[in-house]
This record gives C-alpha cells, sequence and structure tokens, in this order.
C-alpha cells in the first residue's frame, strides 16, 4: 500500500527514500533492464529527490519551530504567571502593613480584592487584566513609602505577562502556517508516488511483485493464514 496523503511526515519521508533507494539500485543493478529503462529510473529517482528535499525542510523547520519557539513561548507565560503571582500577593501584604492605622485600613482589599486567590488563581490569559485593573486603583488609597514603586512594579509584571501571551499566540499561527507546509508536502509525496506507481505497472505489465518492490508498503502486517486442522 503506498503512502497515503494523510500519512505523517516520518512515514512519507521513509516511503520517499524508499523508492529513491529502489530506482538508484535498479539503475546500477538490474542488469535485465534496458539502457531506456534504465535512463527511466534515473529520471524518475532525480523528480522525487525534490519532494523529499521539500518534506524534510518543511518538517524540520516546523518541529523546530514547535521546539525552540512555541514551547519556549509557553514556558515564558508559565513563569511569568508564577512572577505575577508573587508580584501581586507581596504588594497586597505591603499596602496591607503601609496602610494599618491609616484612615483607609481594608486599602488593601478594596485594590487586590478580599481574597488574592481570586486573581492569582484567576485563568492565566485574564490575570494580567485583573492586575492592571487593581493597579488603577491605586489612586483610591492613602500615599504611603514605595506606592509609587510597587505601581511600576506591577504595571511592568501585568504588560510582560501580557506581552507573553501575544508571542505565544503568534507564535502559534506560525506553527500552524508551517504545519500545513508539511502536509502540502506530503500530499505532493503521495500523489507522486502513486503516479509512479501507475507508469511502473504500465512499463512492466504482469510485474506486480517486482513493481511492488519500488515502494514502502504502509499496509499493517499481515499474518499468515493458519493451515486448517482436520479432526
Amino acid at each position: 500500500m503506498i503512502a497515503p496523503p494523510d500519512a505523517t511526515a516520518e512515514t512519507m519521508l521513509a516511503a520517499l527514500s524508499t523508492t529513491i533507494g529502489a530506482l538508484d539500485a535498479a539503475v546500477e543493478l538490474d542488469v535485465d533492464r534496458s539502457a531506456e529503462d534504465r535512463e527511466f529510473f534515473a529520471i524518475e529517482r532525480d523528480n522525487l529527490k525534490p519532494l523529499f528535499a521539500l518534506l524534510f525542510e518543511a518538517d524540520r523547520e516546523a518541529t523546530s519551530h514547535l521546539l525552540l519557539v512555541v514551547q519556549a513561548r509557553q514556558a515564558r507565560v508559565q513563569l511569568g504567571d508564577a512572577i505575577l503571582d508573587r508580584g501581586v500577593s507581596r504588594a497586597k501584604a505591603r499596602m496591607k502593613v503601609e496602610l494599618k492605622g491609616s484612615a483607609m485600613e481594608d486599602g488593601a482589599d478594596h485594590v487586590f480584592g478580599s481574597d488574592v486567590s481570586d486573581i492569582t488563581q484567576a485563568e492565566r490569559a485574564k490575570e494580567p487584566g485583573l492586575v492592571l485593573k487593581a493597579v488603577g486603583k491605586f489612586g483610591q488609597v492613602p500615599n504611603f513609602p514605595g506606592k509609587a514603586e510597587m505601581e511600576v512594579d506591577l504595571t511592568g509584571r501585568a504588560t510582560r505577562q501580557q506581552q507573553n501571551f501575544t508571542d505565544r499566540d503568534t507564535a502559534g499561527v506560525d506553527a500552524a502556517t508551517r504545519a500545513s507546509a508539511v502536509k502540502v508536502a506530503i500530499a505532493a509525496g503521495s500523489d507522486a508516488l502513486y503516479k509512479l506507481e501507475k507508469r511502473l505497472l504500465d512499463r512492466f505489465p504482469r510485474q506486480t511483485s517486482y513493481v511492488r518492490a519500488f515502494f514502502y508498503d504502509v499496509a499493517p502486517n499481515r499474518k499468515k493464514s493458519e493451515p486448517s486442522k482436520n479432526g
């Protein structure tokens, strides 16, 4: 069975390399074939090589982007979330201490909510917005030493985390584009192999076993039928 258009890149690369290798071997080893046949094998081999190279490079780029860019961007989101959580928790604790005995002792709860985990345990993508919303309330509570620095710090943490999400989403779009290129290359390889099989069968009629040897068989292994038992 020829590798289908929905095969994996690994399978299609194996299929193309098998056929390229078989055609190359036929040029050199099949002494029963004519010079015209050997030229046919060489031309077909050279036609498949660019398809292998195209798929190999597309798959390499897609895999590299997935591991070195998408995965890295996801790691930034995860770490950025922990850093943002830490900043929010520290800020509320500090504000609570600084406003103790002031005209607005509950100022920290007013800014961050009575339970800070409503922010730190919120959905990751929503947390930066919740933090910036809290920062927007800083002007509603009394001033205290370090308040301005706290506002700058939290704003920086939240905006950097928002950028982390934007960068991750962009990487995801790029990954989808690369994955699509791999699928197109796989389909092109499958189409080329199907057409080659037909040309080989036309050129060597009734030699199906010979033609089959040029291709990587992706059909599941079939067990030989056990001989029937009498008695």
